[in-house]
Order: structure tokens, then C-alpha cells, then sequence
């Protein structure tokens, strides 16, 4: 019931409203306004390491190389939530990465997001309001800005088992191809199962997502769903957390690419990962992880493969 009501014209239209400039205002005045009598907690990670690509691409140009390359990594991100009443929270957060690569350089990706979101804590669950505001460079110049906000309900069905379910409103800007930009939605459901009631953890999830491109040729709509597990051991001694993923994403565009011959573009996506974190100290893992990605389309520019395999550090705190 949930789920079909945010598919309706009007939900989408109120997502429209929320852009990160207007969510910043109204949680300054809710904080301002709220007792100081809260507790702030503080979050922060740095990552830094190698990987290789054995096709170096860009998914949103629908652009590969071909070539394989190495590139260095470097991922930080910090976050702080504010328990302003026991029902009532507000979290904000940046998050910045870049990959460079040694050959391929005009594939070069840097990209910066802040966040903001409000949570209330009611009897029937956890409703919230977010949005995300992302900015991307390549090779050095202003490349995409990516907008996304939206509303939330989370709730702990059973003990072992939880909910979350999302409705957003999206948006993208391309500086120099202005025919990319589209606005769209996506409807997101989200499922936690934990056996051991400890840090074992199945994750099942489907995305329904739409664009509507400036141009009508990339305007499409399409699903995708996922299933991951996440088993914690010991290795040598240490904390170890082992993390096997698959994703599916299927789109279908509205229009012919006439000009590539190709009468209906559809896309099939198909990700296979596997990641390895070691705790070293409390504050301090060894990350390990190979990735397969299988991108067929009957678009040929869009149709190839790729495989990932990175090594490095994580610092947190």
C-alpha cells in the first residue's frame, strides 16, 4: 500500500520541492530551535589505496576505453547526527573520492557529495526526509551535478528482520552535454535479514527508476534489484568481515537510436563482487576486493565487460 502510494504524480512533485538548499534551511531552524539538550555523535573514515581495471570507463557517457590501467584511490568521508529528543534526529555529512589513473588520465574522477537528512521515531516505524547534492569532475574540468532528495519509512518487522523503503526525486546536470541532463524518480525497497543477531547480514533489494532525458533518445525506465551477505571471522586472530554482492539493473529507453542503427536500446547489467576488510587495530583495516561487471546492450558502444581488483586502507573513527 505503501509502495503505491508513492508512485502516485503528487509524491514525485513534493520530492521536487526538497532541494538541498531548502533542507539546509529547515533543519537550521529545527536545530536552532530545539533545546540544547541533545547528544551529537561524530563519524569519520579515510581510505586510500591501488586498483586495476582491466576496461577504464565512464557508465553515465556510456564511454569505455578498451585499455586496461592502474589507477590510486583516496576516499574520506565525515558525518555527524544530533539526537535532538529520543524521537526526533538530524544527521548531515561530506563525502569525497577521486581515482587517478597512471595512463588513462582523461578518465580521471573526482566527485564531492553533502548530505543532510531528519529522522522521526514514531510507534510505526522510523519516517525520515534526505537529500544528497553531488558535484563530479573529469580530467580536471566540471563534468555532472547530481541532485537527489526524498522521504523514508524503516521499522524493525521482527527481531532479526528489517524494513526500509524510499521514494526520491532525481536530478542530473552535464556541463558540457547539455543533451544528457534528465530528471526522473526512483522507488527503492530494502530487506535486512541478521540470523545470528550479530554482524551476519542478507540484504535483499529492488529499484524501480525512471529518466526523462532533455533529449527523448536516453530517456528510459527500468529495475534493478540486488542480493548481498556479509559474514564476520576470525583470520589469524583479527576481525575479519567477508562481503559477496550481485546486482542486476535492467533499462529500457523509449526511443530508437536511429543514427547507431539500433531500433530499441536495451540494457542489461550484470555485477558480481567480492570484498575482504581485515581489521589490523581498532582503527585501522586491510581491504581486498575483485569485481566483474558485465554491461550488455544491444547499443555496441554500451556492450563490454570490465573487472576491478583493489587493494588498500581504511582508517576510521
Amino acid at each position: 500500500m505503501l509502495l503505491r502510494y508513492c508512485t502516485s504524480n503528487s509524491m514525485f512533485k513534493l520530492l521536487r520541492t526538497l532541494t538541498m538548499k531548502k533542507l539546509i534551511s529547515i533543519t537550521t531552524f529545527v536545530l536552532i530551535s530545539v533545546p540544547v539538550m541533545a547528544s551529537v555523535t561524530y563519524k569519520g573514515e579515510l581510505k586510500a589505496g591501488a586498483q586495476y581495471d582491466s576496461n577504464v570507463t565512464v557508465n553515465e557517457l556510456d564511454r569505455a576505453s578498451n585499455q586496461s590501467d592502474y589507477a590510486g584511490y583516496l576516499k574520506g568521508k565525515f558525518s555527524a547526527e544530533w539526537q535532538a529528543t529520543d524521537a526526533v534526529s538530524f544527521n548531515a555529512g561530506v563525502n569525497h573520492q577521486r581515482t587517478h589513473y597512471q595512463d588513462a588520465t582523461d578518465f580521471n574522477l573526482a566527485i564531492t557529495t553533502l548530505n543532510v537528512g531528519a529522522g522521526w521515531q514514531t510507534s510505526v516505524g522510523k519516517w525520515g526526509v534526505h537529500s544528497y547534492l553531488a558535484e563530479a569532475t573529469l580530467a580536471g574540468s566540471d563534468f555532472m551535478q547530481y541532485q537527489q532528495s526524498g522521504v523514508s519509512w524503516q521499522n524493525s518487522i521482527t527481531a532479526k528482520n528489517y524494513l526500509h523503503v524510499s521514494a526520491d526525486y532525481l536530478q542530473k546536470r552535464f556541463d558540457s552535454l547539455p543533451e544528457r541532463d534528465a530528471k526522473g524518480g526512483q522507488l527503492s525497497t530494502q530487506w535486512f535479514y541478521l540470523p545470528n543477531l550479530d554482524c551476519e547480514m542478507i540484504n535483499i533489494g529492488y529499484t524501480y527508476q525512471y529518466e526523462d532525458a532533455d533529449t527523448d533518445r536516453l530517456d528510459f525506465s527500468g529495475h534493478s534489484g540486488q542480493l548481498s551477505w556479509t559474514y564476520p571471522t576470525q583470520l589469524w586472530g583479527a576481525p575479519t568481515s567477508l562481503k559477496a554482492q550481485y546486482q542486476f539493473v535492467y533499462r529500457d529507453y523509449s526511443e530508437a537510436e536511429a543514427f547507431l542503427s539500433v531500433t530499441k536500446r536495451t540494457d542489461r547489467q550484470h555485477t558480481l563482487g567480492l570484498t575482504v576488510s581485515y581489521e589490523l587495530t581498532e582503527h585501522i583495516a586491510l581491504d581486498m576486493g575483485a569485481k566483474f561487471a558485465d554491461y550488455q546492450s544491444n547499443l555496441a558502444i554500451a556492450d563490454y565487460q570490465e573487472n576491478q581488483a583493489n587493494v588498500g586502507f581504511t582508517a576510521s573513527f
